[in-house]
């Protein structure tokens, strides 16, 4: 009986302390909603980043280039880490929109370019 009781409660410990959050996540989307669409017409093109954000649900990157991004995500706490990494390249500029899941609400969000910091607009959304 008492090693199915230390067992039980192993198992209830071991449950207690995993992390069920998910990590943030990023997919490239090619055909975005006429929603979000309208937000990727209205930004700046001049401008590299934006970010129209929901907390707590999807919320969208997007990139003004001439290359062909990619895009990680990492939580450090309250803080979300956005690492782009981009070589552009001579041509025409296009939007590229990145969808963005995550499960939490940030305190701040850092946007990286090829490992350095930089300024983007934020349109906020609801959910």
């Amino acid at each position: 009986m008492k090693k199915w009781l230390l067992v039980l409660f192993s198992m209830l410990l071991l449950a207690a302390c995993s992390d069920s959050s998910e990590q943030p996540t990023a997919k490239l989307i090619e055909h975005p909603d006429k929603d979000v669409q309208g937000v990727v017409d209205m930004t700046d093109k001049e401008l590299y980043a934006s970010l129209l954000y929901n907390a707590g649900s999807d919320s969208y990157l997007i990139l003004n280039s001439t290359g062909t991004p990619t895009v990680t995500l990492k939580e450090d706490g309250e803080d979300l880490h956005i690492s782009i990494a981009d070589e552009e390249t001579a041509g025409d500029t296009k939007s590229s929109v990145f969808g963005i899941s995550t499960e939490n609400d940030y305190d701040t969000i850092h946007l990286f370019k090829n490992d350095e910091e930089i300024a983007f607009d934020i349109w906020y959304g609801q959910q």
